[in-house]
């Protein structure tokens, strides 16, 4: 599981501010973002893709290329596919993938791109459907037919992070097609981004896929909604901004992102940001949490008088 740099984020009046590695008034710091991963072609011992037309893609190994098997079309050019097995969304909602081909220089001088399809369904599809081509990939150094096998990882380029865009059901199935001369797909890596857990601004946030819309936190214990807590993980698996807010509630101050309860002698007759006070005079508390001082044997107040007024 890959991971990123901290992030913090600092909000001010009207507006939410990105900083990176710095420190500012009422910042959020937040812990990296995490990459999960849904499928790995170097960790498979074989695919068992379908080809269609059939066998016109193939699984090779190449030499000093290490990992699992490589995808190979090089029987005659035209159309071919080759379709994945059905693999589970789990949380994601929006694809990444990172991948190595290799590609053959073609006689007339025009590159074919090696397509990507993407299928976004609740069970498994059988064929290779014509449908939306989510990438065109070409790469920019090619072998010819002269170059030996053993070079072909010289040519291979490795792209990441590709966009492979939103999934709403069960499972996908992903595919690529070809019409040029001799392509290999050497590492094949499907993922997506998330926001770890979180807690911030006496809320918790669970970890969550990005893209996956408003998510609602919880108070920490002590804590009460001024209003509902909300947060977006971006696609780069950070955090947005939170909008609603949580405040340590009676008897409790904030302290390092948690509400406390009040110590014996302090109180707090309110909700909110404020800190325990302490007794006022001829006043005690018995407990911690305390939402005001009683007045000790002897003295009294009226029930009208404020919470910081002493007894006499």
């Amino acid at each position: 599981m890959a991971v990123y740099q901290t992030i913090m984020y600092c909000v001010g009046p009207g507006s939410v501010l990105l900083w990176m590695l710095l420190w500012g008034a009422d910042c959020d710091t937040q812990p990296r973002a995490e990459e999960v991963e849904l499928f790995s072609s170097d960790k498979q011992l074989t695919l068992g893709w379908r080809s269609e037309p059939p066998n016109l893609w193939n699984e090779i190994k190449l030499p000093f290329v290490t990992g699992g098997p490589v995808l190979q079309a090089c029987v005659k050019r035209g159309q071919r596919s080759v379709l994945s097995k059905w693999i589970e969304r789990r949380d994601a909602h929006h694809l990444l993938m990172d991948i190595s081909i290799a590609q053959e220089e073609e006689s007339s001088g025009e590159l074919s791109p090696l397509k990507v399809h993407l299928f976004d369904t609740d069970n498994a599809i059988t064929r290779f459907l014509n449908g939306q081509t989510v990438l065109d990939l070409q790469n920019s150094k090619l072998f010819s037919n002269s170059d030996p096998p053993s070079s072909i990882p010289k040519h291979l380029n490795r792209s990441l992070s590709l966009n492979l865009g939103p999934v709403t059901r069960r499972g996908f199935q992903l595919a690529f097609s070809y019409t040029g001369e001799c392509v290999f797909i050497a590492s094949i890596r499907l993922y997506y981004r998330a926001c770890p857990d979180i807690v911030s601004n006496l809320t918790s946030f669970v970890k969550t896929g990005a893209q996956s819309g408003p998510v609602l936190g919880h108070c920490v214990e002590g804590a009460v909604e001024s209003s509902p807590p909300v947060r977006e993980c971006d696609m780069d698996g950070v955090w947005r901004s939170q909008q609603g807010v949580c405040s340590c509630e009676r008897g409790h101050e904030e302290m390092d992102n948690t509400c406390k309860a009040c110590r014996i002698g302090y109180y707090k007759s309110t909700n909110g940001r404020g800190e325990c006070q302490l007794c006022p005079p001829n006043t005690r508390t018995t407990k911690e949490g305390s939402e005001n001082c009683e007045c000790l044997k002897g003295f009294s107040r009226l029930s009208s008088d404020p919470h910081d007024l002493g007894c006499s």
